[in-house]
């Protein structure tokens, strides 16, 4: 199922969708993500030198790869964003063409998590915060508040992003759902 033509029209598709429903910052950073133009690393072959480490301080490399499940990456998807790490936490997820992406809010929480651990990462590197035992909470707050940032201004990815925190407080009854809201979440990617 995962060809090389039905991954260009998945991510084709996918791209559009994004247009749509997401600012530019967190276009951009997808794309960088897409093209590999993350200054990682791996990326400047420095896959044997002491400096390439995960920046989230796991003991692992430098790299979008690593990044994709990341404990830190998994513990925002499953916390944060309410994604299951199970589905979404590989690579195939943050070049958009996972086939458990089938609706656009999944879309949309993808590509701001995207532009969050892009956001950070760059950070962390860029402020040399790197630290052998920094405060993983630290890392992880940064994090979230990346992803918040990435939706801040944007009527749909900050209601995207609204939607799955409220669903956090399972125990509120949704039935004060916008039609806006409603229109948003009855979408799904027909990619077939």
């Amino acid at each position: 199922m995962l060809t090389n033509n039905w991954q260009t029209q998945r991510l084709s598709l996918a791209l559009q969708q994004l247009s749509q429903h997401t600012p530019p910052r967190v276009r951009a950073a997808v794309f960088s993500t897409i093209w590999n133009r993350w200054n990682t690393g791996r990326r400047w072959q420095k896959r044997k030198r002491s400096e390439n480490q995960c920046l989230f301080g796991c003991d692992a490399e430098d790299s979008i790869e690593h990044y994709c499940h990341c404990g830190t990456t998994k513990l925002a998807m499953r916390k944060f964003l309410r994604l299951d790490p199970y589905y979404f936490a590989n690579v195939h997820t943050f070049m958009l063409v996972n086939q458990h992406i089938q609706h656009t809010d999944t879309l949309i929480t993808i590509a701001l998590l995207i532009y969050g651990l892009y956001n950070t990462t760059n950070t962390l590197r860029n402020h040399k915060e790197q630290q052998p035992n920094h405060d993983n909470n630290y890392t992880y707050n940064m994090l979230v508040q990346n992803i918040k940032n990435g939706a801040r201004g944007h009527p749909i990815s900050t209601l995207t992003l609204d939607h799955r925190w409220a669903n956090t407080n399972s125990t509120q009854n949704n039935n004060n759902t916008t039609q806006d809201n409603k229109a948003l979440y009855n979408y799904t990617i027909n990619m077939g």
